[in-house]
């Protein structure tokens, strides 16, 4: 999702084959060009007018190969000279996060006109706006990290106690990073938020006995995710003020009279000033859903 909340990017799928796609905020689906071959859009920027993703061909008309191509609106994409799977855009969409794989395994990679590789990183998952620090799983696969493209250091994130750590979001100018973490002992996930060096764990809905937190607004302030059982999930909102509670009794709280076995469960996006929040339901076919809050 842009970071306005304005647009879903991703793909439409004909006979098994995915085309690259935008969502605008109307609901109209707009196809965008990939030569007839195929591809998928994996990030976009803040309003969403650049993109990037898979292209099925490169070099046109031979389309002999795959590779990384950028969408800007509607226009025809361009090739990047970049080996590897991106995972993450700039908020100006100048660089560009993901990973390539080596005869040793993955490795994390940021590229402006220029491809970098980042040692420490494995895979990646997010990156801030600014394109300062990328996070995502280190090297030994069971820890997770934040790297800072000024200092070239990573910053490891998680508790003793969690077998492993999964980061899915990071945001703003001072990040806040959020994911979940696993307990091994107990089989299950426990959310947190990471700010400014500290540590919160979001707790979990009554009767759950786990929280994975997926993304979080640009101050940090708001966190969304699911909470539950292996069995019953419930999509949730965090606030440093209201702490945890799902997102059905926030918009009671705000006036609305859903009915009564109304639930909200898969929560994918947050919008930068936490107030456009959107999942899905599976399904065939998959169906969006989107809250805003007033």
């Amino acid at each position: 999702m842009s970071r306005d909340g304005k647009r879903l990017v991703g793909s439409v799928t004909r006979e098994r084959t995915p085309y690259p796609a935008v969502v605008n905020y109307d609901g109209t689906v707009t196809e965008l060009d990939s030569y007839g071959k195929g591809g998928e859009i994996y990030a976009t920027s803040s309003d969403g007018r650049v993109s990037i993703g898979f292209l099925a061909c490169p070099s046109p008309p031979a389309c002999t190969a795959s590779g990384v191509g950028r969408w800007s609106d509607s226009a025809a994409p361009t090739v990047l000279d970049l080996a590897g799977r991106v995972r993450a855009i700039s908020s100006s969409g100048a660089v560009v996060a993901g990973e390539t794989d080596g005869s040793s395994g993955s490795t994390g990679f940021i590229f402006t006109t220029q491809r970098s590789l980042i040692s420490e990183l494995g895979s990646v998952q997010a990156m801030t706006p600014d394109g300062k620090y990328i996070a995502g799983r280190l090297q030994d696969a069971s820890r997770s990290g934040l790297w800072s493209a000024q200092t070239a250091t990573v910053t490891n994130i998680g508790a003793s106690n969690w077998t492993y750590t999964a980061i899915t979001d990071a945001n703003g100018t001072d990040p806040a990073v959020v994911g979940y973490g696993y307990i091994t002992a107990s089989n299950s996930y426990v959310g947190f938020r990471w700010k400014a060096g500290v540590l919160t764990e979001l707790g979990v809905l009554p009767g759950g006995t786990s929280t994975k937190a997926s993304a979080v607004s640009f101050d940090g302030g708001t966190v969304v995710g699911s909470s539950g059982s292996d069995s019953l999930q419930d999509a949730f909102i965090w606030t440093e003020k209201d702490k945890l509670r799902t997102l059905v009794d926030e918009l009671k709280a705000r006036g609305l009279e859903p009915a009564v076995d109304f639930r909200i469960t898969d929560l994918r996006f947050i919008s930068d000033d936490g107030k456009t929040i959107v999942g899905f339901l599976f399904g065939t076919p998959l169906r969006f859903w989107r809250v805003v809050l007033q």
